[in-house]
């Protein structure tokens, strides 16, 4: 939570890349309604479910479609997946990248504390008064 409220640049912890969005991933659906990445979406599950599932004879049936992962025109690893004849690229993988501030966690809780705390403090403060003893 610290990067999102600071901004910096985050750098990969378990494997070598970090995966990014790519801008045509938001409008493909791949995304909950809260703005999560679907789980069945993510780079680890693409790639694993191609994996197991090798390409083989072909069917009528329409089958999900098939991630692979390659490297661009720049020399960055990406992952795509081919649906009919297009590909759509939807992660591109590097090694760090920087992140901008996107919420200002200090300032909103200031806010609410100066909103609500003399409510509450008064609010206490009498109950406190009139159970103490003396």
């Amino acid at each position: 939570m610290k990067i999102q409220t600071t901004g910096g640049v985050k750098t990969a912890e378990s494997g070598k890349n970090v995966a990014i969005p790519n801008s045509d991933f938001d409008t493909n659906g791949f995304r909950l309604s809260s703005g999560k990445i679907k789980q069945s979406k993510r780079p680890a599950q693409l790639l694993k479910y191609a994996d197991n599932h090798p390409k083989g004879k072909r069917t009528k049936a329409k089958k999900p479609a098939r991630a692979f992962k390659t490297i661009g025109k720049k020399g960055n690893p990406l992952i795509g997946i081919r649906e009919g004849r297009k590909v759509k690229w939807l992660y591109t993988l590097k090694p760090s990248t920087k992140l901008k501030q996107r919420w200002d966690f200090e300032g909103i809780v200031k806010k609410c504390v100066e909103k609500n705390i003399q409510k509450s403090f008064n609010k206490w403060l009498e109950i406190a008064m009139k159970t103490a003893k003396k």
